[in-house]
């Protein structure tokens, strides 16, 4: 008897069926579900994996799915290349449920090692083509669900909404919605390279409010952005608002320390030629007590008779047990708030480098009023928060920012020291906090010390109610060898007047980059020949010796790499057994060269930046 290759194919399809799909799905038969999908109209997809979802019911399981996540293992969509482990993807760790659960009840022979995000699916089809390709859909998924379920998604779905149907329209739109909304999540990770702090929001969802923000956002800069010049090379007040004024920005926040031995015409003139500029002044004091704040309305005050003051920025720098500090604070802002009520000047608090976002908001709250809070990008690191969480913590109550970046340094007692990098360079997602920042509808300071370093001020040994001595302020070094060269010293101040203009790029850059997305997710054109890739800038001094010393520290400590910056140059048996620990497999010959590279690379640093724990 012959029989034909096809009828062998036949009897290998039909045993396989029966052992990987027919079987399973006896054993998942009690989930019921529903598939919906609302009409493709104009404005009305936002992104077809929210468009289209799946609804699944089981006993101790409900939730909706994004439909291309249940369909995309069996549909032979083709994952881009910048598919990503689905246990490090923040869209699936936002479900309700665990996905491979989900999938292997649904799909349980087919469970993939990667998943794509919203939007990273190429569609193997063209506009042209969807009645073939729905077809193929409704097959392939018909044969991975009880007959019952996809039967009845479908008399749901037509009873739902009848006669309607999508258009190939409506499938480019929606795949154009999914590719932008993919490009808008990786720009806010810096490119892949960060993790984001909460999933990323719909672009569609927050377009018409960030383009309204970013229409009304101001961008300024900070004295400290030129402090070295203003210390060491004699930029007068004056000198730097010319500079703010070239680059094109809308403010400039003045120390009231830059004020130290000037007379009132001297101050008057400093005023003068902001208004001769066009740019506003804001004052900063590193108080909350009333003395040093009745100083500043007095420079404020002879301001006024010439220019306006936009706002005055304070924290608080108290010692004491913490619970005293924060009644100090409250008390010193409920005697200046009406005064700065009374001269029109909005007061705004920083959590500085010791509150934390909890400790600020019950400030903020206590006093109420007028007073709001100024969010600096890098100074939670201290506290020991994530700045992230603290400035989402203070939704509502931000109306300006200081940014910056920095390498973010560990202390032996789980603290964190920070020190201060170009934009895009450390260890902070920069991009997502702006975004957030531009959400909230705060104005952008730079105040970018590259080489500045802050100590931690809290650790594992920090209590409810731990006594803390007054914080010195963090220092922006320069070594005696600079000093020494006036060539050198020439160097690193034309340097850092560089950073600056460099800086004040990335942040223009990022926030085009966000107002163009939500100008195309709006269905607008965007903004034309914006660059893909952050401006170019030379590279902080100190950035190559970081990045070398932390390789070292994954090939030491593959789980806590940052361990590196509180290792010493000899190899104790505390930090051997550490390494063991890791399973490196590394000799103890090795490990001590390896400690010695690191520790040598490290006192290149300005300031040596090893073993700093206070």
């Amino acid at each position: 008897m012959r029989i034909s290759a096809r009828f062998i194919g036949v009897l290998l399809v039909g045993s396989l069926y029966t052992r990987t799909v027919a079987a399973p799905m006896r054993a998942v038969r009690p989930l019921t579900g529903g598939l919906s999908a609302p009409a493709y109209g104009a404005g009305a997809v936002n992104a077809l994996s929210a468009s289209w979802t799946y609804s699944l019911d089981a006993p101790g399981l409900r939730t909706t799915l994004p439909l291309h996540s249940v369909l995309l293992p069996l549909t032979g969509f083709a994952a881009s290349e910048r598919a990503v482990d689905y246990r490090a993807s923040p869209w699936v760790a936002a479900l309700p449920v665990s996905l491979p659960r989900i999938t292997a009840a649904i799909v349980p022979w087919s469970l993939p090692r990667t998943l794509t995000q919203p939007g990273q699916v190429e569609f193997p089809f063209s506009s042209q083509q969807p009645p073939r390709i729905l077809q193929g859909l409704s097959h392939l998924s018909k044969a991975a669900m009880p007959g019952d379920v996809w039967d009845g998604a479908l008399a749901r779905q037509d009873a739902a909404s009848p006669g309607q149907s999508v258009s190939s329209e409506g499938l480019a739109s929606a795949g154009r919605a999914l590719e932008l909304q993919t490009e808008f999540e990786e720009f806010l990770a810096q490119d892949g390279r960060l993790p984001l702090a909460v999933p990323a929001p719909k672009i569609s969802g927050v377009a018409s409010k960030l383009l309204k923000n970013i229409g009304k956002s101001r961008l300024g800069m900070n004295r400290y952005s030129f402090e070295r010049n203003h210390f060491l090379g004699h930029h007068s007040i004056t000198t730097m608002i010319a500079w703010v004024a070239h680059w094109g920005l809308d403010f400039m926040q003045i120390h009231v320390s830059s004020f130290k031995g000037l007379s009132d015409e001297e101050i008057r003139g400093a005023a003068a030629a902001a208004r001769q500029y066009g740019i506003e002044i804001q004052l900063d004091v590193s108080s909350t007590r009333k003395k040093d704040l009745n100083n500043l309305f007095r420079i404020a005050d002879l301001m006024e008779t010439v220019h306006p003051v936009g706002m005055i920025r304070t924290y608080v720098r108290e010692s004491g047990r913490l619970t005293d500090i924060i009644a100090t604070a409250i008390r010193g802002l409920q005697e200046v708030l009406p005064g700065a009520d009374r001269r029109g000047i909005p007061l705004v608090l920083e959590q500085h480098e010791l509150l934390t976002v909890s400790e600020m908001r019950s400030i903020l709250e206590t006093v109420g009023g007028t007073l709001g809070a100024l969010f600096d990008f890098a100074n939670p690191i201290t506290a020991g928060e994530r700045p992230e969480a603290v400035l989402r913590g203070l939704r509502g109550l931000t109306r300006m920012t200081h940014i910056k970046d920095a390498l973010t340094l560990p202390t032996e007692k789980r603290g964190w020291h920070h020190y201060g990098v170009k934009l895009g360079e450390g260890d902070l997602n920069v991009i997502e906090m702006i975004y957030e920042a531009l959400s909230q509808g705060a104005d952008l300071s730079l105040q970018s010390e590259v080489g500045y370093s802050a100590f931690a001020a809290r650790d594992d040994s920090t209590g409810p109610d731990s006594e803390f001595a007054r914080r010195p302020p963090s220092e922006t070094y320069v070594s005696e060898e600079v000093m020494r060269s006036p060539s050198r010293l020439r160097k690193t101040l034309e340097d850092e007047v560089l950073d600056a203009r460099q800086q004040l790029d990335y942040i223009r850059w990022v926030r085009d980059k966000l107002e163009d997305f939500a100008l195309r997710s709006l269905g607008r054109p965007g903004l034309p020949g914006i660059s893909s890739t952050p401006p170019a800038s030379q590279r902080s001094p100190d950035i190559r010796k970081a990045r070398r010393i932390e390789a070292i520290g994954r090939r030491l400590f593959p789980d806590d790499p940052k361990a590196i910056w509180h290792e010493g140059s000899e190899l104790t048996p505390e930090t051997w057994e550490k390494i063991q620990a890791g399973n490196t497999g590394m000799g103890r010959g090795v490990a001590g060269e390896l400690l010695g590279r690191a520790d040598r690379l490290k006192r290149q640093f300005s300031p040596p930046l090893y073993n700093r724990d206070r």
